[in-house]
């Protein structure tokens, strides 16, 4: 695997992601970004965007509230 620097993020706005498989779909946010999640279960999972802002990624069809 390459040892490639991570994307740098200066700023995000919030933003939902609905995926079909959220384990997967974190994996591929927590391997990419590296970004600290403050959520984290079977439906949700919310990061700290470098202080910023959120990005959850919400499980396809369920109501993330």
């Amino acid at each position: 695997m390459s040892t490639r620097p991570k994307p740098g993020v200066n700023r995000l706005v919030e933003t939902a992601i609905y995926v079909d498989d959220i384990a997967r779909a974190s994996e591929f946010y927590d391997t990419v970004f590296g970004f600290p999640a403050l959520v984290r279960d079977n439906r949700v999972v919310a990061y700290d965007a470098r202080g910023f802002y959120h990005i959850p990624a919400v499980q396809a069809g369920r109501d993330p509230q």
